[in-house]
């Protein structure tokens, strides 16, 4: 069996000292690593946040610089001659949205009055060919300008936007909100 240590108070006077740091250490240890460890967790949270914060940002000028590069590449498309601009009205003829379409099949939606839709919701592009419906792309609940591609030999001269469920349709369910032809 382990020895008893001697009270301080029989052990020679270093001896004792030294006794005493330790005791006052081991009291004092327990609640000083309490308080840094909880200091650490608090830094660590906020360093946390800061870093979500930040990512959101980074998130948010990604998509708006990717945004800014579609609307220039849009403006390229409509001044190119060789593009077919098609204006796409709402039922009082007022322009909701233009189509450009280059010849290689590159395509710009550019929205202009379109209002958002509710996220269980989607604007459908939709070419006519063959006086069949085909869809184009969706566009979201909310465009602004969207890139498509279309089939440069199928020449549709007729386009229409609807309103579909998420996700979008096999062929269209709604009026069309908008559109046009090519003139």
């Amino acid at each position: 069996a382990a020895a008893l240590a001697p009270p301080v108070s029989s052990l020679p006077a270093p001896a004792a000292a030294s006794a005493r740091r330790r005791r006052w250490r081991w009291r004092w240890q327990g609640p000083l690593a309490a308080v840094v460890a909880a200091a650490a967790a608090t830094v660590i949270a906020v360093l946390a946040v800061q870093v979500t914060q930040l990512t959101h940002r980074i998130d948010a000028l990604d998509r708006a610089g990717a945004q800014r590069g579609l609307t220039q590449a849009a403006q390229a498309a409509a001044l190119d001659p060789a593009a077919r601009r098609i204006r796409l009205a709402d039922s009082a003829r007022h322009t909701a949205a233009t189509l450009v379409v280059l010849p290689s099949g590159a395509a710009f939606f550019v929205n202009g009055a379109l209002a958002a839709l509710p996220p269980s919701e989607t604007y459908q592009l939709w070419g006519m060919v063959r006086g069949r419906p085909v869809s184009l792309g969706l566009l979201g609940p909310h465009p602004a300008t969207v890139a498509l591609t279309v089939n440069p030999s199928a020449h549709e001269q007729r386009f229409a936007v609807t309103a579909e469920p998420a996700g979008g349709v096999v062929q269209p369910t709604a009026t069309p909100v908008a559109a046009g032809a090519v003139t």
